[in-house]
């Protein structure tokens, strides 16, 4: 997931540096917005845009550690038995399928200047084309706007959904640990009082006691501790791409997002390594 990250992170860095220096034409009908910055090539545009559209492996490592959470904390499973369950088959799966969809976007020729930097749009662009009666043939990137949505932003939000499923389930056994800790506790402390001034056996018997509690009690913090740390990458996994889903799904409704919406998309999305980070 990280190196994933950071690939991704230099391809959005890059910003609008790779689109082609001719894609400054006025007059967008489209979306009313200037390219600032272009100085690339086709060919740079393209590499940019594979890359980006690879980061999509990330989401998939993200809902990976989500079931990971799940079945070691929830299900008491044994990081070997998930090795050898889930671990490998879900390397397979989120590697395959981001190969698989950058290399075939790269193919059907959909990697063209998306105002913000390269990615899946149609061409030309800004000018605006499509396969309606009242539009002029794409050149490249037909029904870019359907990708979009097939290649990433459905898989995206499924594998979010699948991250609030699996933390929702890890916290609710946490918190459900911590109302048994509770009750135990306070049966732990009347019975260490009822005890106190037994013989030599009966200390030895609230000893016992006092290190079962305090094993549990070390289990619970670290599974609270770890069930906390999963929300938060939840929580910030859905906050990232918040606003890049709105930008495009206004795109694909023919509507030209609001400034600030794009703004916070270009600023928000290449900072998910960041976040991460912060929560790890």
């Amino acid at each position: 997931m990280s190196i994933s990250d950071f690939i991704t992170s230099i391809a959005w860095f890059c910003t609008t540096w790779p689109i082609p220096s001719d894609a400054n034409s006025p007059g967008d009908t489209i979306y009313g917005d200037k390219v600032y910055g272009n100085s690339g090539t086709m060919q740079t545009c393209t590499a940019q845009a594979f890359f980006l559209q690879l980061g999509i492996i990330t989401p998939f490592y993200n809902a990976l550690l989500a079931c990971y959470y799940y079945l070691t904390i929830r299900q008491q499973w044994k990081e070997e038995e998930f090795r050898l369950k889930v671990e490998y088959a879900g390397h397979f799966v989120s590697i395959a399928f981001g190969l698989g969809t950058s290399i075939a976007a790269l193919v059907m020729k959909l990697y063209n200047n998306s105002t913000v930097w390269c990615w899946i749009a149609p061409y030309p662009f800004p000018t605006g084309c499509g396969n309606g009666p009242d539009q002029i043939p794409c050149e490249r990137g037909n029904n870019a706007n359907t990708y979009v949505w097939v290649f990433y932003y459905v898989p995206l939000w499924v594998m979010i959904v699948l991250v609030v499923i699996f933390m929702a389930l890890v916290y609710a056994y946490v918190r459900s640990l911590d109302v048994k800790m509770s009750k135990y506790t306070e049966s732990y402390e009347k019975g260490a009082s009822e005890n106190t001034f037994q013989n030599e056996n009966g200390d030895n018997i609230t000893n016992r006691r006092s290190l079962i509690y305090r094993r549990q009690k070390r289990r619970n913090e670290r599974s609270k501790a770890v069930a906390n740390q999963g929300l938060f990458y939840a929580g910030t996994f859905a906050f990232v791409w918040s606003f890049g889903t709105i930008t495009r799904a206004m795109q694909l409704a023919n509507a030209k997002p609001p400034w600030a919406i794009i703004f916070l998309f270009a600023i928000f999305t290449p900072s998910q390594g960041f976040f991460n980070f912060l929560v790890y």
